[in-house]
């Protein structure tokens, strides 16, 4: 765990990728000896290409990103842009079985040679023998456990489960219900028409979100939930942003009950991109004018950094809305947080006396900031998702802007002047 903490976020979920010194051995073997052979070079060649595209669009090494593009990058079209490149490392051992069996078949080795690879091979391939990693509790309140959901929920009716997955074990309660509801939410990313709402990566993570509670209850209706279900243990989290629910909740078997109605009035009713665009401006612009204050209060450049955010005041707390890292995780701090210079959704560090902030933002927002702050920095700079194959209009990168002490003054001055004259 300490050594693969850093690698595939550290999720324990697709760690199916470590080769064994004695099986690279046995496959280095294998191809000096089979070379020759086109079964032989057909193999090997296979392995080069499965492993080559198993790094996925961009080489990284210890979980951080490398500037390498990588043939995977070139192949995500179609139906291949949902695969998990990690998980083609399964062919590559179907492959090194097949090596494995074609070497021990035809080496002339003793008997004792073999016996001795098999078992190098064995134990260099065996798993984490804690019981307890393998093992755990599944955690069912008793309103999924029985059929106290049947007097709550209507069949087929959509529910929205708070904590998400792989907080919770949504899709299993959802199968012990013989599919009796629908789920609005499931395991692995969220498509791009969902994960561009703001409020998901929130319930995944603590995220500087402003407005929290009225963009829940936006985005509930939007996609049609008729009931949110918060277990029992999760609600000191959510207290705050549901408080704007409009409904008292229903407690019952381990879960609090809210049944939606989406005829409230319409100010909740803003679409995706009215919300993305409010979202991704306050936040910036909050984070300039405070970083600004801090400054001309006497504060030290140093001391400027992602994990000062709150520290600082830099950023209200009271908008700070989220868990801390899911389980699963195997080092929180180096492979959930992973870049130093992020932290709650925004970016902010010093680089020879500039100071660099940024955020995640939709591209459109994006552009209409980089216009707007452009002659008073002194670099503005757009990133998308590496690969992405998607329109323009949902694309999401991280933005970033560097300024020195005069600039940010006046970044800070425009970032007023806007968030006075123009209503949220």
């Amino acid at each position: 765990a300490h050594v693969s903490g850093a690698f595939n976020w550290g999720e324990t979920g697709d760690t199916g990728a470590f080769l064994s010194w004695p099986l690279i051995a046995l496959t280095a073997v294998f191809a000096r000896r089979h070379w020759n052979e086109k079964s032989g070079r057909l193999l090997v060649d296979l392995l080069v290409i499965i492993w080559v595209l198993a790094l996925g669009p961009q080489l990284m090494v210890r979980g951080q990103e490398v500037k390498i593009g990588l043939p995977w990058g070139m192949l995500q079209i179609g139906i291949l842009k949902n695969a998990a490149p990690v998980r083609f490392c399964q062919y590559g051992f179907l492959i090194l079985g097949l090596m494995s069996a074609l070497w021990f078949a035809t080496t002339r080795a003793r008997v004792s040679c073999k016996s001795a690879a098999t078992v190098l091979i064995f134990v260099g391939l065996l798993p984490n023998l804690s019981s307890s990693y393998w093992d755990y509790a599944t955690s069912s309140p008793d309103f999924f456990s029985t059929d106290l959901y049947k007097k709550y929920i209507s069949p087929g009716e959509t529910i929205f489960i708070l904590p998400v997955w792989p907080r919770n074990e949504a899709m299993m309660w959802q199968a012990q219900s013989n599919m009796y509801f629908k789920l609005a939410q499931g395991a692995g990313p969220w498509p791009a028409k969902v994960a561009n709402w703001p409020i998901m990566e929130t319930l995944v993570r603590a995220q500087y979100l402003p407005h929290a509670a009225a963009q829940l209850k936006a985005y509930l209706a939007a996609k049609g939930v008729a009931v949110l279900v918060i277990d029992d243990r999760e609600l000191p989290i959510w207290r705050d942003i549901i408080a704007d629910l409009d409904r008292q909740p229903q407690t019952v078997g381990g879960v609090a009950l809210y049944r939606l109605d989406h005829a409230a009035p319409a100010a909740t009713d803003r679409g995706l991109d009215q919300w993305r665009n409010s979202f991704d401006e306050e936040r910036l612009e909050r984070l300039i004018t405070g970083v600004q204050d801090y400054l001309s209060r006497g504060g030290k450049l140093d001391d400027l950094t992602a994990a000062n955010l709150l520290k600082l005041k830099l950023i209200p707390a009271e908008d700070v809305v989220g868990p801390l890292p899911p389980p699963g995780i195997l080092d929180p701090e180096d492979s959930w947080s992973r870049v130093p210079q992020y932290r709650y959704g925004m970016i902010l560090y010093t680089d020879r006396e500039r100071i660099v902030v940024g955020e995640t933002a939709l591209r459109p927002v994006a552009e209409v900031l980089i216009d707007r702050y452009r002659r008073a920095s002194s670099e503005v700079h757009f990133a998308p998702p590496q690969g992405y194959r998607g329109t323009p209009e949902q694309e999401v990168g991280v933005l970033l802007m560097s300024f020195d002490r005069g600039q940010l003054a006046q970044a800070a001055a425009i970032a007023s002047d806007v968030s006075k004259g123009s209503p949220r």
